[in-house]
């Protein structure tokens, strides 16, 4: 992976907000991480809830070009759902970058497009937030946190931002569409399941997931045959579990009962700066 500098927080409102607002001109793949955010939010404005320490938050500056723009969302997703995979989590994708682990959701994804740099560049901001301990009550029946015991959600926190960062990097450097698809596709625990889906102008729809093209939309069969095409939208859960990354319902007993064994390895490929907000 390529040297990045990560800047740490104690509390910001958001690291989305402070990374566009503070480090916009800074170096690819620069990231902020802080322990708790105020005003942390998803994908369609709700919020993140999340307690103190409790989860891992971070956003990370990427530039890109028009090729990789459309895929940087599901990018991100599908480099975390691999992170927690490497640390033994068995986790799937729900359309276009939530991370389902045992049926919900574990990790989401968020990012902002900034503007066009001096190289004709995108300038995106990722956002990332994992639930690694319990979720608060108010968060919902559909999260689930990782179950992590507070005295190892440190090193969780570090391993599991190394491997997300690192693997984002490899992703983006493949630069092929058809690659990123494979991928994914391999990734998306509801292939073949129906659910419904929510679309940008409010309507929905019930659809049966054929996957996705190569600008990242959901392909999908209507109950009356009719084939679509989704750019932007947001799926429920379907009522089925996810698959994992080859296709199975069942985890191995070597990923439940050691869910932890890579964090020692960890490489230190960063570069950290501290600041107390």
């Amino acid at each position: 992976m390529k040297s990045t500098l990560i800047h740490r927080f104690d509390c910001v409102d958001s690291t989305l907000r402070v990374l566009a607002d503070t480090y916009v001109d800074a170096e690819h793949l620069t990231t902020v991480i802080a322990d708790h955010q105020t005003e942390g939010r998803g994908r369609t404005g709700r919020a993140w809830n999340e307690l103190p320490g409790n989860s891992l938050l971070t956003a990370t500056l990427l530039r890109v070009d028009d090729t990789t723009v459309t895929w940087v969302t599901v990018l991100a997703g599908l480099a975390m759902c691999h992170a927690l995979r490497n640390l033994g989590f068995v986790t799937s994708l729900k359309w276009p970058n939530d991370v389902i682990y045992r049926h919900r959701k574990v990790a989401g994804i968020l990012s902002e497009h900034l503007g066009i740099d001096r190289s004709l560049r995108h300038v995106i901001a990722v956002g990332a937030g994992v639930n690694l301990g319990v979720v608060p009550q108010e968060a919902g029946p559909h999260a689930i946190g990782l179950g992590i015991t507070e005295d190892q959600r440190p090193a969780m926190r570090e391993a599991l931002l190394d491997g997300f960062l690192g693997r984002l990097d490899e992703l983006l450097e493949y630069h092929s569409p058809h690659r990123w698809r494979e991928l994914y596709m391999d990734a998306l625990g509801h292939l073949g399941m129906t659910s419904t889906v929510h679309l940008a102008d409010g309507s929905q729809i019930t659809v049966t997931a054929r996957g996705v093209d190569d600008s990242a939309a959901l392909i999908g069969m209507t109950p009356q045959g009719r084939r679509i095409r989704v750019s932007v939208g947001d799926v429920d859960l379907p009522d089925s579990g996810p698959r994992n990354l080859r296709g199975e319902h069942a985890a191995s007993s070597s990923s439940i009962e050691h869910p932890h064994r890579h964090l020692h390895e960890t490489s230190r490929r960063i570069t950290d700066e501290h600041t107390t907000r």
